[in-house]
């Protein structure tokens, strides 16, 4: 544990905000939090603010992260709603007038801005579960879906993760775990998506209880016991590839009923086009705390010719369109008990060529399986064995290596086209793009 993570709570009026006196000067509430954690996940963030005060509370969002995730001097600024404040002043804290922190002796310079950015943030057009008060109609309306459904709860909601692409709850019950998820206008297929696919294709989805279709709500049923994250077993995650692939076959005749529901057409046919003007745009490449240097924007500028060669090899390839999920991770793979898996979290996903899947799934590889290298070529093959219907192995996997050079190109596009341009909160997902670029070039090098 390495980073630090802090409270940011003001009092209802937001004239007031809860400030810590330390030998040092004065700091935002410091929270006990000694476990590694992304950013976006909110219970231990929660759980520490119990733990320290008794109070219970639920993240609105993490303010900013000063720093780089993770190392030695980051600190983490968590805005955290109270369930009751009741004039309550934990022991070692002090209500602050919001005017008066700057005339503080502070700890660390940035607080005043950072509580100023947040207060104005209130004023824009966030997402709702940033906005205090937001929780109890959401939670309520899920409780109440769950009840219809015969579900009674077994202890109080849990609050997953919080971040501008989604809220998730989870809801103990008698009858197993169910997750309420929220995400915003730029994803609103998602919920309609995820019901569809549960009616066609049981097996490889998790259960949908019902959606809430203009408030972009999803309440899921569980899925399973775990997912394939830190399973070591690699004909674990060749049986799931296998499957998914199945998965994908099997949704090769619905692509007019997937783009009916909303969901993006990132077809080969437009890649190109879009491509180039993704290229062009020198900001969007450049600025960020990650963008690409001068040197790197000009090596995938002279690479157009190899992009274009890929993207008309597999456009004329024998393997069709159909649901491409843009963000396929083990930790989105649930192991069901009887040996199938099933598939969530479709945001990001879009009708495409199907390999794109693979890339993000490869950056696991390293800290999760033995003998990576080698479970690469394996899981590769795992995957391509279903699509032989299609072609033989020996082209499949020619089609495999033009799409690992056009994946990453694909991935950064949805940042590019949909994503940032739709995000209020762009520091959350601002490294996506330049993250992804960098694959590409790795990938002709």
């Amino acid at each position: 544990m390495t980073s630090t993570y802090y409270a940011l709570i003001a009092d209802p009026t937001g004239k007031h905000i809860l400030m810590s006196p330390t030998e040092s000067g004065w700091t935002l509430p410091r929270l006990p939090i000694a476990e590694d954690f992304w950013w976006q996940d909110v219970s231990p963030v929660n759980r520490a603010a119990h733990a320290q005060w008794g109070w219970r509370v639920n993240t609105l969002n993490c303010v900013h992260i000063i720093g780089v995730e993770g190392d030695e001097a980051a600190k983490l600024i968590y805005a955290l709603e109270p369930h009751a404040l009741n004039g309550f002043t934990p022991d070692g804290t002090r209500w602050v007038e919001t005017d008066a922190v700057r005339t503080l002796t502070l700890v660390w310079p940035e607080q005043p801005d950072l509580i100023a950015i947040w207060l104005a943030s209130q004023k824009t057009t966030l997402v709702p579960w940033y906005r205090p008060g937001w929780r109890a109609g959401a939670l309520r309306w899920a409780q109440t879906q769950l009840a219809q459904h015969g579900l009674v709860l077994s202890a109080e909601p849990e609050q997953v993760r919080s971040w501008e692409r989604s809220s998730l709850w989870r809801f103990p019950t008698l009858g197993g775990a169910a997750y309420f998820k929220a995400v915003p206008a730029m994803f609103a297929y998602e919920p309609r998506l995820s019901q569809a696919l549960a009616k066609w294709l049981p097996p490889y989805c998790a259960p949908v209880l019902t959606i809430e279709p203009t408030q972009h709500w999803l309440l899921m049923g569980d899925a399973g016991p775990r997912s394939l994250l830190r399973d070591r077993d690699v004909t674990n995650w060749e049986a799931a590839l296998r499957q998914y692939a199945e998965f994908q076959i099997a949704l090769t005749s619905r692509v007019n009923d997937l783009l009916a529901l909303g969901v993006p057409d990132r077809r080969l046919e437009v890649l190109p086009e879009r491509l180039e003007t993704l290229l062009a745009d020198t900001a969007a490449l450049k600025n960020s705390p990650a963008g690409l240097s001068d040197d790197e924007i000009a090596a995938l500028r002279k690479r157009r010719p190899e992009f274009l060669e890929a993207c008309l090899t597999l456009a004329a390839s024998p393997i069709p369109a159909t649901l491409e999920h843009g963000d396929f991770a083990s930790g989105q793979i649930i192991a069901a008990p009887n040996g199938e898996y099933k598939f969530i979290d479709w945001s990001d996903s879009s009708v495409s060529f199907p390999f794109f899947s693979l890339l993000f799934f490869w950056a696991e590889l390293e800290g999760e399986l033995d003998n990576p290298t080698e479970a690469r070529l394996r899981l590769r093959d795992a995957y391509l064995e279903p699509w032989m219907a299609h072609a033989p192995m020996n082209e499949l996997r020619e089609l495999y290596r033009h799409a690992m050079i056009i994946s990453p190109l694909h991935h950064a596009l949805i940042y590019h086209r949909t994503i940032l341009p739709s995000m209020v909160m762009k520091w959350e997902m601002e490294r996506m793009l330049p993250y992804y670029l960098r694959i590409a070039l790795k990938q002709l090098v």
